[in-house]
């Protein structure tokens, strides 16, 4: 499995859930900066802060030794380690990133001592890290160095406003089923021609037949 990631920063990914689940502790991205002690977060089993627009990010994790999630994290990267052809972004994301560790943490049936950082319900993204943020625990200078030319694209449809991009999918949808319904219908115009085209001489035939 190691040696079968396209991509270094899958074995970063990979490397930073086992030294999680060996000896515990917190792991933090290069482009973090911690404002306060984590101190009082340590009375959770796990700890990440929540990503936008859905799961946590991996950037931050704080982990107790031998923990059941992270276990199952890496015990599962064997099953979800799939490469999407010329998607980079999309296949570190699903493989070892932050939507495969979201994937699994909704797979867990006691959640109780996983804690999720995102905010109050009036503030919910206080404590979410996404590109260059200031949240009351980090500085996030959102370098996102191992992001691939797909990256880009995906960034512009999530941030697509939704009824812009279901006016899109719909008219993408129908025009392609117009394209198809034109094919068959000229594919059948030929045959009914020839069909009208061997009518009369079949006619003169049965006619000559009678006579």
């Amino acid at each position: 499995m190691w040696t079968s990631y396209p991509f270094n920063v899958q074995r970063v990914d990979a490397l930073r859930y086992m030294i999680l689940q060996k000896y515990g502790g917190a792991v933090l991205d290069f482009d973090l900066a911690c404002k306060r002690s984590l101190e009082p977060l340590r009375r959770f089993e796990f700890v990440a802060p929540a990503a936008h627009p859905a799961g946590f990010s991996i950037g931050v994790m704080l982990a107790a030794p031998n923990n059941p999630f992270v276990h199952a994290l890496v015990e599962n990267l064997p099953v979800y380690n799939q490469v999407w052809p010329l998607l980079p972004y999309a296949t570190v994301m699903f493989s070892t990133g932050c939507h495969y560790a979201s994937t699994i943490f909704t797979l867990q049936s006691n959640r109780t001592n996983l804690r999720i950082l995102a905010g109050p319900p009036d503030q919910p993204r206080m404590h979410m890290l996404n590109g260059v943020v200031n949240t009351p625990l980090f500085r996030h200078f959102g370098s996102s160095s191992w992001h691939g030319h797909d990256a880009r694209l995906i960034q512009f449809f999530k941030d697509l406003d939704q009824r812009i991009l279901f006016a899109g999918l719909v008219f993408v949808l129908g025009s392609t089923a117009l394209i198809i319904l034109l094919c068959i219908s000229r594919r059948r115009a030929p045959k009914a021609d020839d069909e009208e085209r061997r009518l009369p001489s079949f006619t003169i035939k049965w006619m000559t037949k009678i006579a």
